[in-house]
Parts: structure tokens; sequence; C-alpha cells
């Protein structure tokens, strides 16, 4: 016997990932042989930024830079304080379960702590705490069987289920 229907796709929009993953980068900032040597360090801001990711399954490569940007005491009596603008770059492996090479990501780098110390006159030592926010999301096409037609005795059983964003087409 053959069964007539009709076939509906949608597009499912589903959110599997949503995590935030802390780690540390280390860097050594140099003050260039232009600048007067530093005595005290007033303030450090740090900037991250993601330029470039690579997703394979379970784990994403991340390239990306630190900008630093550092105001600082010096031994000079006409120029108290100096600022230096550093921007170096960064790389990181995070492993995230259940992430797949064809998601379509959202990363976004916020600076948690900074700790930096001055060991000599011409280099800072600065460790910073950055916080991955990642949100990870699939599209998957689905086909649902509905409207079928003279079938006698046949039952049929619905499923209600809630969606929060459908897409037809």
């Amino acid at each position: 016997m053959k069964v007539e229907y009709n076939v509906k796709g949608l597009k499912l929009n589903t959110l599997p990932i949503k995590e935030s993953i802390s780690t540390w980068i280390e860097h050594d900032i140099l003050i260039p042989d232009t600048k007067p040597d530093a005595m005290k360090i007033i303030n450090i801001s740090v900037y991250p930024y993601v330029n470039d990711y690579e997703v394979s399954d379970n784990k994403i490569t991340l390239n990306g830079k630190l900008n630093y940007y550092v105001i600082y005491k010096t031994n000079e009596t006409n120029m108290g304080t100096r600022g230096l603008f550093v921007s170096l770059p960064y790389s990181q492996n995070l492993i995230i379960k259940g992430i797949k090479k064809n998601d379509n990501l959202k990363i976004t780098p916020v600076v948690k702590n900074v700790i930096y110390s001055l060991p000599n006159e011409r280099k800072i030592l600065a460790k910073t705490e950055v916080v991955f926010k990642i949100r990870s999301s699939r599209n998957e096409d689905v086909e649902l069987l509905q409207n079928f037609k003279d079938v006698p005795d046949m039952q049929i059983k619905n499923i209600d289920t809630v969606l929060d964003n459908v897409i037809a087409y």
C-alpha cells in the first residue's frame, strides 16, 4: 500500500556549548632604549583580542594579541611618568568536550586579573588571566512528515515540542 504525505523541512539552530574557560598568559614586556628606565609601575591595562581560531573535534586553537598599556614612574626629574604601549601575540589550546569542526563559534576574551612585577629597570613581567567565553551553535536540517492522505485505519501520534527558534523553508 502506497502512503502519500507532505514533507516540511526545518533548519534548527541549537546552542550545544556555552562555556567559560580561564587561562593564564605570561609575557615579558621590554622597555625600549628610546624610553627612560622604569623605577615603579603605576598601572597596567590589558585588552585581549582573538585574531584567528581553528576548530577540531573537542579542541580549539586560538591565536590573538594582548594589548598592554603601561604607566610607570621614571627617575628623571623633568619626566616623572611615562607610558608604554605593547601588543604581544599569544596562542592557546582549549579543550572543550562536544565541540565540532562545523560549529559556529563566538569567542569573547575578557581579562580577569593582571599580576606584574619589575625585576629590573628595562623589563616588566606580566601574567594575565584571560577568561574565554565560548558560545557554539549548530544548524541542523530536519524533515517533518505531515498531512497523510487517504490512509484508512492508520494511527498517527503527534508530539508537541517547544522550539525557541525555527526557520522554515
